[in-house]
């Protein structure tokens, strides 16, 4: 529910301090110029550069030991200041203390001097800059998805009130309470929607982004249903812990002021930082093999052709990234005019053409969906997608089936990698989907492309629906 770009900025930030300090450094030497004797210390010395760039890094490695980096300054200018000052203080302080040690000669007075000034102008930058940064981050939260809609579920009152107030009380966080289901709750601070064997009804009336369930304890088969219920509509489902104060740390874990919640589908791609990497590779891989892997679609385009002149292209609607449905482009492998509706297709179908046999054998017939990766609608690492009707029918007999539309489909996968695919278990592909999905890294992405290329051909296929009218 967060901004999940913290670890991005965190280094952002880091780097830009210590060009800050070096900046501090360099002019407090400009300003401290007409009275150096340039025979003792110069900054064009090659050991005071080496001092300095030092300096500038153990910086760093200070301010990162007293979490001046910590992500509640972003919305807390005090704490922000308080913990530049006392960093610094510290630092600059052992950087005199170790000038006095070191330099007890005719360079001392200077060097002393120096570092004074530095610790000046490098708070004051400091500062300024956690200032411009705590005001833009507060812009950007205010401007963004105002409306990131919440609902909360279950009979927990005190949790839901402590949550909602918290929202109220964060006038930054883009997030609006909607109200809560559940009518044994009650003042909690939002409207009453109505019981939880409305939900479903409550779910397609106020389309919110996330569930926050509220519970002291549920039935469970209860429980799942309405986590079911979520997930089938891309309702991203939180619980907030009834003793949260027992709460430190996990994977899962975030918070909204003090209040922490457990996410129960967190992923590394949630952070905005992962998540360019991760497009930033399929842009230029997916540009990258569209070049290199033209004379084999020109083949591929040729081959249809002349075998019944029929459409070099194949269109389907598929699912993707939170349920929303986009055209899957693959070269034709059937007759034309063949009934291809959402049936299975295998290995001895005769609807496939000679041609398009070989196609599939080789993969080849998937090479046109790298446009559909260049273009965004899918990646070039993800679940497999499908067609709505097998969607719709799978959600409600695969346990966790929609979590594996968090993230876009992709063109191989982990499940492929590991042969999930044509006629194995559902199960275990969504299983082989959701690690993916969790573990996600970018060298995950490159070992399964590595591995692909072993894995593509394919002698017993048997696709659900790959093929549609």
């Amino acid at each position: 529910m967060r901004d999940d770009n913290r670890s991005a900025l965190t280094i952002l930030e880091n780097a830009l301090d210590m060009i800050l300090n070096f900046a501090a450094f360099v002019s407090a030497y400009i300003l401290l110029y007409p009275i150096i004797d340039t025979s003792l210390v110069s900054i064009n010395n090659s050991k005071t550069q080496i001092l300095v760039f030092i300096a500038v890094i153990l910086s760093s490695l200070v301010y990162q030991f007293f979490n001046v980096y910590k992500p509640i300054p972003y919305v807390n200018a005090h704490y922000s200041i308080s913990g530049i000052l006392l960093a610094n203080t510290v630092f600059f302080g052992f950087a005199m203390v170790g000038t006095v040690v070191f330099f007890n000669d005719a360079r001392l007075k200077f060097i002393l001097l120096w570092i004074i000034t530095s610790a000046v102008l490098s708070t004051a930058l400091l500062v300024f800059k956690k200032k411009v940064i705590i005001f833009f981050v507060k812009l950007f939260r205010k401007q963004r998805d105002i409306v990131r809609k919440v609902i909360i579920i279950g009979n927990n009152s005190e949790t839901a009130r402590a949550f909602v107030k918290e929202v109220i009380d964060d006038n930054h966080n883009g997030i609006m309470v909607v109200g809560h289901v559940g009518g044994e709750m009650s003042d909690v601070g939002c409207e009453m929607l109505g019981e939880p064997s409305e939900l479903e009804e409550i779910l397609d009336r106020y389309t919110p982004d996330y569930a926050v369930f509220a519970v002291d304890s549920y039935d469970k088969k209860k429980l799942i249903r309405l986590v079911n219920l979520c997930d089938d509509r891309c309702v991203k489902v939180y619980f907030l812990p009834v003793i949260y104060g027992f709460f430190k740390s996990a994977k899962q874990l975030e918070r909204v002021g003090r209040i922490p919640l457990i996410n129960v589908h967190s992923n590394p791609l949630d952070n905005r930082f992962n998540a360019f990497i991760k497009r930033a590779l399929d842009i230029v891989g997916s540009a990258l093999l569209i070049v290199l892997s033209s004379p084999v679609m020109l083949f591929a385009a040729i081959g249809i052709r002349l075998g019944d002149g029929g459409p070099v292209l194949f269109k389907q609607e598929r699912v993707g990234r939170m349920g929303k449905r986009f055209t899957m482009l693959k070269f034709r492998s059937m007759k034309e005019g063949a009934d291809v509706g959402a049936v299975w297709t295998t290995d001895l179908d005769e609807r496939k053409t000679r041609f398009g046999t070989f196609l599939r054998r080789t993969a080849i017939d998937e090479l046109p969906q790298l446009f559909n990766v260049f273009l965004g609608d899918m990646s070039l690492v993800g679940p497999r997608p499908e067609i709505p009707s097998f969607v719709e029918y799978f959600k409600n007999d695969v346990p966790l089936y929609m979590v594996k539309h968090y993230v876009k489909p992709g063109m191989t996968g982990l499940a492929q990698v590991k042969r999930l695919r044509g006629d194995t278990s559902i199960e275990d592909r969504i299983q082989a989907d959701i690690a993916y999905i969790e573990n996600w890294s970018f060298w995950l992405d490159i070992l399964i492309l590595v591995k692909t290329p072993f894995v593509a051909f394919n002698k017993n296929e048997k696709y659900a629906g790959d093929e549609k009218k």
